[in-house]
């Protein structure tokens, strides 16, 4: 069996090897950090807890390599199998009594998805250039079904890691969810500009409006290159991880853990508000909701009704005030609330523990310099004209009321939690209100909430259309259209594809070129580095048959989404091609860059080179197919900057985007999605995975398991987005939804503990 096991693990080392020496980028880096954990997974073999949960959101190549079927974290995952599978020792499988409905469920579901995956995935009629560059292709199925195969794959593994460190297992993956949870933070403030505010701004006060700006139309994406599309892969992925943040900070003991798990999830929250989703505010509100119920239902101590009660009454009134004073007085004057509140919480301690003499007047200034903060927020706001006696008022009756609400609050709750906690709790409610009362009810979403019966109407045709024009056959019924077919599905029978456009590969005589219909919303771009103040020459080929096409390249810095067409970052060339009577054109252009490649503009956004086959009004201007070849740019010294300029790669290199029409691309419902995928057999069977899957996690939560309470609350979040989002027709969400249900639905009643000595020795 051993045997077995390292050939096996040999078999997917040398698969790994194959397509990693033709990755396009980045592929040194790439083999040293894998050899590294393949190394690291030998002596410390649970590491992948951490390792594959921080790098999921993070391993962010596609824009760069153009891959989208086969990617880095394909590599990242093969890898920890393989390293399972190299170290593996039979003679330590752990004893459970096992959980057999849940098997058996899963073995059903999993012959279900095959058979979803492979109406999907065949008929093939072979593999070219096209194969691989968009989500028309079969394989577009084999790229959404490794998802729930990959989780399928790291089941066992989870449960060796159970047996090896029952203590560690969920701290482990938690921690790895918070670590990468960070680090889209972090990329969500280098979209929003604050990292560019931090070294360019001249005042706090620009700093500041950059990160409280909830107006904006930009929608942050974070590091999810599938957003290319829309849809909701950051929604999915945030929502899924908030409930783990929480967790994560429930277990640290030190100053600094305990503020790096601050920044986890306050960054998390702040990440989700400025996506200005509403199904994912809604999913956050629902967060908000269980996670106290729960707590209250499995809290060891007997907490008094009373104290319930008047925690709730005070939290509903502190919400409506905290409300008026961002009305009256914006974030000022609802930033110096909050302090209030939060100071009032700390004098009831400070009194008790310090001297009344030195605390009560100190208390009284604080109490002055937040009244004045929400004076000057109100008179000053250039939303609302406040006179002074009403400013004076909403100040007076807000510093009463915070106040005595502050102090009654320490004290009920004193019996039951400590300073520390308590002072916890009221700054993370306080924090919370400052970030969400903003971007709720910022002019951006009071825009988004008034679409809200326009847009559901939208998207409630959107599900029927994408029921329609399923095939109409008892097979199709019963397993689906099949994964992924979706796009193609829609392309040829909703589109009219004449009138779409788009771009293929076309090989001539051992040369491959880009053969670009009319669209008005495709385009093919690539990552380039210019110098600032620098001249470049971009040259192309271009080849037509129809009277004319309009050429557009523009090099600019963007992100994965632009919510506007206008950007004045960019340097532009639109150009009518005329009737080159199939002969090759060779056009060339003079690119002064300015400031694009500066560090002022790449702390806002990557710089781009797009190019298209712009055509608007199809019902006006017939359909023009225009060929491209050759795409270059050199610098001064004739060094080429474009990689795969001749396309004889195909999409290596190259990424399409698309800014404004998401709806061919996805169903946007998760259950509808399901449906048009596998079938009537495979809704049921996910329905009952998902059914069987809570139970269990419930039945472990009322066994005061604190991280089944935190898979289901995580659960019950994504669902609930998914109602507004497909979410697991993105390869690396489904992977996260699936394996966090498949923990929970195989998950053992008990774990025999027979090796004792095994468990103490066992190591990280």
């Amino acid at each position: 069996m051993r045997i077995i096991s390292k050939t096996l693990s040999a078999a997917i080392l040398m698969i790994t090897a194959y397509y990693l020496i033709d990755f396009p980028t980045a592929r040194e880096v790439l083999a040293l950090c894998l050899i590294a954990y393949f190394i690291c997974l030998q002596k410390f073999p649970n590491c992948w807890l951490l390792v594959v949960p921080v790098f999921l959101p993070l391993l962010y190549l596609a824009p760069y390599s153009g891959r989208l079927f086969f990617d880095e974290f394909d590599f990242l995952m093969l890898i920890t199998i393989a390293g399972y599978l190299w170290r593996h020792k039979q003679e330590k499988k752990p004893t459970t009594s096992r959980n057999n409905t849940g098997r058996l469920l899963l073995f059903i579901y999993s012959i279900v998805y095959l058979i979803a995956l492979l109406r999907g995935l065949l008929p093939i009629a072979g593999f070219n250039d096209n194969s691989f560059a968009g989500y028309y292709s079969n394989l577009n199925s084999l790229r959404i079904g490794k998802g729930f195969f990959w989780a399928l794959c790291l089941l066992p593994i989870w449960r060796r890691s159970e047996f090896d460190i029952p203590q560690g297992v969920n701290k482990l993956f938690t921690t790895g969810i918070a670590l990468g949870s960070i680090g889209v933070f972090l990329a969500v403030l280098w979209e929003k500009g604050v990292f560019h505010d931090i070294v360019f701004s001249e005042n706090r006060y620009q700093l500041l409006s950059t990160l409280f700006d909830f107006h904006s139309e930009y929608r942050a994406t974070g590091l999810f290159a599938e957003m290319h599309t829309g849809d909701a892969a950051t929604d999915g992925y945030l929502i899924f991880v908030l409930p783990f943040v929480g967790y994560f900070l429930s277990f640290q003991k030190n100053k600094l853990q305990i503020s790096a798990s601050l920044i986890g999830i306050l960054g998390v929250t702040y990440s989700i508000l400025v996506t200005f989703s509403r199904g994912l505010y809604l999913g956050m509100g629902l967060d908000a909701v269980l996670w106290p119920i729960m707590t209250l239902a499995s809290s060891r101590t007997k907490l008094n009704p009373i104290v319930v009660g008047i925690t709730a009454l005070f939290s509903v009134i502190l919400t409506l005030f905290l409300y008026l004073l961002f009305k009256y007085g914006g974030v000022f004057s609802l930033t110096a609330g909050a302090v209030l509140f939060v100071s009032s919480v700390l004098m009831v301690d400070f009194a008790r523990i310090y001297s009344r003499i030195l605390i009560f007047p100190l208390f009284g200034v604080v109490v002055l310099l937040m009244s004045y903060c929400l004076m000057h927020g109100m008179i000053t706001s250039k939303w609302n004209r406040n006179d002074y006696s009403s400013a004076l008022q909403i100040t007076g009756i807000t510093t009463l009321t915070f106040t005595v609400m502050g102090m009654i609050a320490s004290k009920i709750w004193s019996e039951y939690a400590s300073f520390r906690k308590r002072l916890f709790m009221a700054s993370l409610f306080s924090v919370f209100m400052v970030l969400v009362i903003p971007s709720l009810f910022g002019s951006r979403m009071n825009t988004r909430f008034e679409t809200v019966r326009t847009d559901l109407q939208g998207r409630v045709k959107h599900w029927r259309n994408a029921i329609d024009i399923m095939d109409d056959n008892w097979a199709t019924n019963l397993f689906g259209q099949g994964i992924g077919t979706f796009p193609t599905t829609f392309y040829w029978i909703s589109q009219q594809a004449k009138d779409v456009g788009g771009f293929s590969f076309v090989e001539d005589f051992a040369n491959t070129y880009i053969a670009f219909a009319g669209s008005p919303d495709v385009k093919l771009s690539q990552r380039i580095h210019l110098l600032p103040d620098h001249f470049y020459t971009l040259s192309v080929d271009v080849r037509m048959t129809d009277p004319a096409a309009p050429l557009h390249i523009r090099i600019c810095h963007r992100q994965l989404i632009q919510p506007f067409e206008w950007n004045p970052t960019c340097w532009a060339k639109h150009e009518n091609i005329s009737n080159t009577k199939g002969q090759w054109r060779h056009l060339t252009y003079t690119i002064p860059s300015g400031k694009l490649g500066s560090l002022n503009y790449y702390l806002y956004a990557p710089l781009v080179i797009t190019f298209e086959n712009r055509r608007d009004g199809f019902k006006e201007i017939k359909q023009t197919l225009l060929d491209i070849d050759n795409f270059s740019i050199r610098n001064d010294r004739g060094d080429e900057l474009i990689k795969n300029g001749d396309f004889e790669q195909g999409i290596d290199h190259w990424f399409a985007f698309y800014d404004f029409n998401h709806m061919p691309w996805h169903i946007k419902n998760l259950w509808v999605n399901a449906y048009f995928d596998s079938g009537l057999i495979g809704l049921v069977m996910l329905i009952a995975l998902i059914s069987y899957s809570s139970f269990n996690m419930i039945k472990q939560f009322l066994n005061k398991n604190e991280f089944s309470k935190i898979c289901f609350i995580a659960l019950m979040g994504f669902l609930c987005v998914g109602c507004f989002g497909s979410l697991i027709d993105g390869p690396r969400i489904a992977f996260l939804f699936y394996f966090v249900l498949l923990i929970n639905l195989t998950s053992p009643n008990q774990v025999s503990l027979i090796n004792r000595e095994h468990f103490l020795t066992s190591r990280f």
